[in-house]
């Protein structure tokens, strides 16, 4: 199939795009799937599809900045969305922007969602770009979390909160787990910094 020509030959129209973006994403041809979502984000209607498979291309990219400016969009459409809402902050405490603010909005959604680990992963990397280890490693207690099943970007931030506290075998154990090549150059640098 030649990519480029499917693309053309789906224009503006929203199910061909659609149909070709999921298709090309299965495919594993991720720079049509991206340009097929990014055309489908400009036809008329709901661009929330469109911006949630250019969020998973950008994240499966590793390319934070394009992240987090697709998470920006959709809390844009969705200014309720808690998700949203958390990934524009775990984004921007990556890139270390607006830390104050987004430490803020952390602390606001794990209050409201306490149980809601990817919020309190948020509030830890939030407590570690303040320089408190020791409120970040405590996002974590509660019920034990089956590291294992967790995203790999999860675990750097858990491994990064117990290398700040002075945990570095339980921390070691962790990184062990984590396939680096599924984490952006920010989140390995969470890890690779002590």
């Amino acid at each position: 199939m030649h990519w480029n020509q499917a693309l053309a030959l789906a224009g503006n129209d929203s199910s061909k795009l659609r149909w070709l973006g999921a298709f090309a994403e299965q495919s594993g041809v991720d720079k049509i799937a991206l340009r097929a979502f990014q055309q489908l984000a400009r036809s008329p209607g709901d661009p929330s599809l469109a911006l949630a498979g250019q969020q998973r291309l950008a994240a499966k990219m590793h390319d934070i900045s394009a992240s987090r400016t697709i998470a920006e969009k959709t809390l844009a459409l969705h200014a309720d969305d808690p998700n949203a809402q958390n990934r524009v902050a775990y984004y921007d405490l990556l890139l270390e922007k607006n830390v104050s603010a987004n430490t803020t909005k952390a602390k606001e959604l794990v209050a409201k969602y306490p149980d809601r680990l990817e919020f309190r992963v948020t509030a830890a990397l939030a407590f570690l770009r303040q320089h408190d280890a020791a409120a970040a490693l405590a996002q974590f207690q509660g019920p034990p979390i089956e590291w294992g099943k967790t995203p790999p970007s999860w675990r750097a931030v858990y491994a990064a909160a117990l290398r700040g506290n002075e945990r570095e075998d339980v921390a070691r154990d962790i990184i062990a787990t984590i396939p680096m090549d599924k984490l952006s150059s920010e989140e390995r640098a969470l890890i690779e910094a002590k």
